[in-house]
């Protein structure tokens, strides 16, 4: 597989791809280019998805806190990879899965992004997350109203200089999220709007109807969700 601009080359088995990812089954397995010549060529996909896909195909545990995250991310030796850098690689790896149709592993890193190690994340961190994921996340994903949610619940006027500065740059359809949200939290209870929502992603129908808190229901047209 070759990734990114630059074609860094990985040599990867076949057999792992095609288990793992519908794409890479059909441009593997029938008549594509790419199955005749055994490569496939994603020129715009940043190498540290990749790195965490790999990882995870061959039995690498992203929630391991040994899991050296500096490694995925090719920091230089010595450079200290922060929860931001991680949460940043993550969603990049989520649209990765969401996109190249890896169903499981998009589940496994969602699921990771939700859990509660999110809560060390600060705005100066999930900004930039959030701008990113905007843009390049389809509007009806779970995640985005994750990171919607978690800014109403958590935003306080305290903020440091870098945050109030990313701010200028969060997209319009996350600013519009999160206005409906404080509006919810204002007539609300005012306690929080995560408490009683499934922010995971559930491997099947039944596992979903287990669930006691209430889940996302996302009207594409006008772009409105609601919790049931």
């Amino acid at each position: 597989v070759e990734i990114g601009p630059q074609a860094r080359k990985y040599h990867v088995h076949k057999a792992l791809l095609i288990h793992h990812s519908d794409y890479f089954r059909k441009a593997l397995s029938g008549s594509w280019k790419e199955a005749q010549d055994g490569v496939v060529r994603l020129e715009d996909v940043e190498p540290v998805a990749f790195n965490i896909f790999i990882a995870w195909i061959y039995g690498r545990n992203l929630g391991d806190d040994d899991l050296d995250w500096a490694e995925l991310l090719e920091d230089d030796p010595g450079v200290v990879c922060t929860i931001g850098d991680e949460y940043l690689a993550m969603i990049k790896a989520y649209a990765f899965g969401d996109r190249f149709q890896a169903t499981k592993f998009r589940r496994t890193v969602h699921n990771l992004f939700v859990g509660p190690n999110v809560y060390w994340l600060h705005k100066s961190h999930l900004y930039p997350t959030a701008i990113w994921a905007f843009e390049h996340i389809p509007a009806s994903a779970l995640i985005l109203q994750f990171l919607v949610d978690y800014q109403c619940d958590s935003w306080s006027e305290t903020d440091n200089d870098e945050a109030i500065m990313l701010e200028k740059g969060l997209p319009a359809a996350f600013l519009r999220r999160v206005m409906r949200g404080l509006c919810e939290l204002k007539h609300g209870s005012g306690e929080s709007l995560m408490r009683n929502r499934c922010y995971l992603e559930h491997a099947s129908e039944e596992d979903k109807e287990r669930c006691t808190k209430r889940h996302m229901v996302f009207e594409e047209d006008i772009e409105i969700r609601s919790f049931e």
